[in-house]
């Protein structure tokens, strides 16, 4: 059921109660995750944290969890999955769900008594009546294949509802220490990068405003050397960190790079965001933050497991932890060369093609970087880069309306130490053909709903492809690589526009 007073509904029962906090591996939990526990700790309330990737990580923290904690609040994962039906808890066990994937499940919604969710103050889903769903449930189960691929009983929205309740506690508690709306304000440019930005940017500027009296300025991310050439900076200063530049050429560098922008034609080199200032030398840019504890979290450093990279992402959201921030956006920066990279390459060698309905590319082994690429918000993130890159690059109106499907082909190595698989390009070990798939929806599709999570199921069922849709993010899944011909022909009979 929705939530309607979330501080005596949710926070009021749990704060007697030792909470299991189940969080997703994204930025935007991460924030959520640092804001509950800076509340968690100021009214003393227990809890747990646990990271989790997917549906199969998620149902294993609950159960090795559920005997002990009854209250279990879910952080980004959870609302699009029929809870009680996939983890089968008890009854005295409550879900606290602050979700921004969407559709929501209706059994969620309907359940008066363990599940609570948590949403965006003022948002209205437009839910179906309880008996039109279920009075002919069965005859919708015979109909049920006959339907297209858009859910009737689901609405597919992107909303930013894991922090509502966290925010309006924090408000209370942070009156005299502003710089921790940072947290909170990052999770915007995490929308962006991830192309989900919320337009509520005006009442957190009006939140800031309240407890810092300083102005506000537009972030820019700067990293064209022919604009910085034709701004005149001097060679010796360029090659200097920012802060280190003389102070006049920081003060003016902004102005300088968009005007040299104008007269190579490139729009957007700046936009309205949010700066911290830690001292005299480290000021972040909100976004450059995001990029940063991205990359901490996506890492695939030897030895590190993703409770280690959680660990390391959610230690640099601290302000005593500025260095590994700054390790961070080192990180960021090999990560979006890396991208920008494969863009130019995927383009140069004419490897985006058009399949009828939808537009498809592909990475195979031995490109650099596959290890990186292999994570889904990376490949994501490098879809997206290609089908804006693509479209500008081609001209035509009609690539506009067009999904874009982006598959990683990579070997999975088992290891015979131990039951763990790793993404491997050698020779050894035992090894299968596996691609991960993500779907992104048209350029021209301004509505933030991506349905191809749907269609990915029902052309998996139709062709009873092997995959797996384990990420909470129902468009990106896992497949055996022999399967991809006859799934994609089936898909393309999907994606037929009506």
């Amino acid at each position: 059921m929705f939530v309607e007073k979330p501080k005596e509904e949710v926070y009021d029962v749990i704060m007697n109660e030792r909470v299991l906090v189940l969080v997703s591996m994204d930025v935007d939990s991460l924030c959520a995750c640092k804001i509950l526990q800076w509340l968690f700790k100021c009214d003393n309330v227990q809890y747990t944290i646990v990271p989790v990737s997917g549906k199969e990580d998620l149902a294993r923290a609950f159960h090795e969890h559920s005997e002990q904690l009854k209250h279990i609040f879910m952080v980004n994962c959870g609302a699009n999955l029929n809870i009680l039906e996939m983890l089968e808890p008890e009854e005295d066990v409550m879900f606290y769900i602050a979700d921004s994937h969407r559709p929501i499940d209706l059994d969620n919604i309907y359940n008066q008594d363990q599940v609570k969710l948590l949403m965006k103050e003022g948002e209205h889903l437009a839910v179906p009546d309880f008996d039109d769903i279920y009075a002919d449930s069965e005859d919708e189960l015979e109909d049920s294949d006959e339907e297209g691929s858009e859910p009737s009983s689901k609405r597919r929205r992107t909303g930013d509802e894991d922090s509502p309740l966290s925010k309006r506690k924090a408000k209370r508690q942070w009156r005299q220490t502003g710089r921790k709306f940072f947290t909170s304000i990052m999770r915007m440019p995490s929308m962006e990068v991830h192309d989900k930005y919320v337009t509520d940017a005006q009442n957190l500027h009006e939140h800031v405003m309240r407890h810092n009296h300083g102005t506000d300025e537009n972030g820019s991310s700067i990293n064209c050397l022919r604009i910085v050439f034709d701004t005149e900076i001097p060679l010796v200063q360029s090659k200097q960190k920012f802060y280190s530049m003389d102070f006049d050429l920081r003060n003016n560098l902004k102005g300088w790079v968009e005007t040299s922008a104008d007269r190579f034609g490139l729009d957007e080199m700046s936009y309205g965001s949010f700066h911290v200032q830690y001292g005299f030398k480290n000021k972040l840019c909100a976004s450059d933050a995001v990029y940063a504890v991205n990359a901490l979290l996506e890492a695939a450093t030897e030895g590190m497991t993703k409770w280690d990279n959680f660990l390391e992402a959610l230690d640099a959201l601290s302000r005593s932890n500025t260095e590994k921030l700054q390790d961070g956006i080192k990180m960021g920066k090999k990560q979006l060369i890396a991208v920008v990279n494969q863009v130019r390459s995927l383009i140069d060698m004419h490897q985006v093609m058009c399949a009828g309905h939808f537009l498809y590319a592909h990475l195979r082994e031995g490109i650099p970087d596959l290890e990186m690429f292999s994570k889904p918000a990376v490949l994501g993130a490098l879809a997206r880069f290609v089908l804006s890159a693509y479209v500008a690059m081609i001209g035509k109106i009609q690539f506009l309306i067009l999904t874009f499907l982006f598959c990683l082909i990579y070997q999975v190595q088992k290891q015979e130490s131990s039951s763990s698989t790793v993404c491997s390009c050698s020779a050894s070990g035992f090894r299968k053909r596996t691609c991960l798939l993500v779907g992104v929806p048209p350029i021209a599709d301004e509505s933030f709903k991506n349905f191809l999570g749907k269609a990915f199921e029902m052309a998996a069922s139709k062709t009873k492809s092997r995959t797996l849709h384990d990420h909470f993010d129902p468009a990106v899944i896992e497949m055996k690589s022999e399967d991809r011909g006859k799934f994609f022909d089936a898909l393309s009979a999907l994606l037929i526009p009506k």
